[in-house]
């Protein structure tokens, strides 16, 4: 990921399957480059969830999957950028209504200059100013490296795989 002119841009474009169908907690924080306190505050407000098993209760595994990774990438981007969480809870509530999108964090390219969240439309030219539902127009450079730096840090970090991925 590059930070330019203090802004950033996030694409995701899966290329290839990924065998390790789960990562536990640990490896997830390696991987993604968070916290045990950034992990267990989104997953508490629903920023970013384990989507493969949910923590039961204190001392129980969490099981996050390759797309769970590719988000909280994403959203440690966006923070490290000047972004509040506030504004990017507020930005993907916004996508996910305004789109009938599950998953703005997986889907769309988003730009920040550390205070207003822009989405690039399927113009490349233009992009939506998500919080204010307006437009501007100026030139964008998507650059999709999120996904290939989740791929080095799994080949760095490992994961855990299973007889039957699904």
């Amino acid at each position: 990921m590059t930070l330019k002119n203090n802004k950033v841009v996030f694409t995701w474009m899966p290329n290839q399957p990924i065998t390790v169908s789960w990562y536990a907690a640990g490896q997830t924080r390696r991987i993604a480059g968070v916290s045990q306190r950034q992990l267990d505050y989104w997953d508490e407000k629903g920023l970013v969830k384990p989507s493969i098993q949910s923590g039961t209760g204190k001392g129980s595994e969490r099981r996050y999957s390759y797309a769970d990774l590719i988000k909280l990438s994403v959203v440690k981007q966006l923070r490290q950028s000047g972004l509040s969480l506030q504004r990017i809870r507020k930005a993907v509530g916004i996508l996910k209504k305004r789109k009938h999108d599950s998953d703005p964090l997986l889907t769309e390219t988003l730009i920040t200059d550390g205070q207003r969240v822009h989405r690039l439309t399927n113009d490349p030219a233009t992009v939506e100013d998500v919080l204010s539902q307006g437009q501007l127009a100026f030139s964008v450079v998507a650059i999709g490296q999120v996904e290939a730096k989740v791929r080095r840090r799994i080949e760095l970090y490992g994961g855990r795989r299973s007889a039957s991925v699904g």
